[in-house]
């Protein structure tokens, strides 16, 4: 897979009671280096509004704009 060339190792941990992940550890495929992530406050089916997938506006002079049609 696509994942074998990029760590050496993954490690994923799941909640027992939850059947959540809760961590990730990856290893590089050198074995130098290692990252973990670790997940918390994980809801499900949490009631959300339209409002709480609008971004906020930004200044169009600092950013370069650019849209692209689907």
């Amino acid at each position: 897979t696509r994942f074998a060339k990029q760590f050496k190792k993954i490690d994923v941990w799941v909640d027992a009671k939850t059947h959540f992940t809760n961590r990730i550890d990856v290893i590089a495929p050198n074995g130098l280096s290692d990252k973990s992530t670790k997940l918390t406050d994980i809801t499900v089916n949490t009631p959300l509004k339209d409002d709480d997938f609008k971004l906020e506006p930004i200044n169009e002079k600092e950013w370069k704009l650019i849209e692209e049609p689907f």
